[in-house]
């Protein structure tokens, strides 16, 4: 026991040595860590911007100052306010969206790989379904109808009561399910060579039932190139959640994503206002590239070729 106590902190030892060896990756992460610090503590640090209508005039359409360092909006708000509560929400969505597609394609992958025959040519199949289907085209659709229906009657330029709910929570379960096709791919192309080594067929031999082989046995061995794919993920999810926002189909008012914030900037961009659109724009990158810098450290610190360098 305490063997493998060691053996499991030399591991993890090991592994941290070789992601410091990455610079871009510890860029990625300290960037990373600074922008959750912003969505956990920023809130309590900034105050939730809101419309005064007696200084609404006075207010609206500021340039960058020392007063409002990202300047202000066409009502007033406080952009940088508007980044700062609204981080909280992009990361989420991006983090929970990621969740559903890693849990939902390990699981298709594992079954498909492990019982092969009838079950992975189905499961295949559907995932084939999935991969062959515009992307963004089937997201605007369930968006559309699941996040942001039309009220009763029909009545144009409204939703109907509790949509801002519905989209914080709906919204990361369509895109995880939309996204889980090329996890299942991976899990299962490494589940196929994973089950015919020899501590699969050794553990079979001596009675272990599925379960046992596919979640004690073959998971924990498939399981990290699933966290670098789930790092690469988050980043794409931060972009399809602003995107779905910006036109008006993500995240409903009042909430505030990073999304709709450009949403709201994209009329006022072309009348020099650059600053709306510029800060929540720049946010989602400095996001995706540090989410990317840390997914190919993961790779890299994972691999088992680097051990040997």
């Amino acid at each position: 026991m305490v063997t493998d106590k060691v053996k499991a902190k030399s591991q993890t030892y090991e592994f941290w040595l070789r992601f410091k060896r990455h610079q871009m990756a510890m860029f990625g992460l300290v960037l990373f860590s600074l922008l959750v610090l912003l969505a956990l503590l920023g809130p309590f640090i900034i105050a939730e911007p809101k419309v005064d209508t007696a200084k609404m005039y006075q207010l609206k359409n500021l340039p960058p100052s020392l007063d409002h360092l990202f300047g202000t909006n066409n009502i007033g708000l406080d952009v940088m306010g508007m980044i700062v509560h609204g981080a909280r929400i992009s990361l989420f969505l991006s983090l929970l969206s990621m969740l559903v597609a890693c849990l939902v394609g390990t699981l298709v992958g594992l079954n498909s790989a492990f019982f092969g025959g009838w079950i992975d040519s189905i499961c295949m199949r559907i995932a084939d379904v999935f991969l062959s289907v515009p992307l963004l085209f089937v997201l605007l659709l369930a968006s559309r109808f699941l996040v942001t229906p039309p009220p009763p009657g029909g009545s144009a330029g409204k939703v109907i009561e509790g949509s801002e709910i519905r989209s914080l929570f709906l919204l990361p379960i369509i895109i995880g399910l939309l996204t889980w096709p090329q996890v299942a791919r991976l899990v299962r192309s490494i589940t196929l060579s994973l089950k015919e080594q020899e501590f699969v067929t050794g553990a079979r031999a001596i009675g272990a039932g599925n379960g046992r082989l596919i979640f004690i046995h073959i998971l924990p061995n498939a399981i990290n190139p699933v966290v670098v794919v789930g790092t690469l993920l988050v980043g794409q999810n931060i972009v399809l959640e602003s995107f779905l926002s910006f036109l008006g189909y993500g995240i409903q008012p009042p909430l505030h994503s990073w999304g709709t914030s450009l949403a709201d900037a994209q009329s006022e961009f072309t009348s020099g206002n650059w600053w709306w659109a510029f800060f929540p724009g720049l946010f989602i990158l400095l996001t995706v590239l540090a989410i990317n810098f840390i997914g190919d450290g993961l790779r890299d610190a994972l691999d088992p070729r680097s051990r040997q360098r």
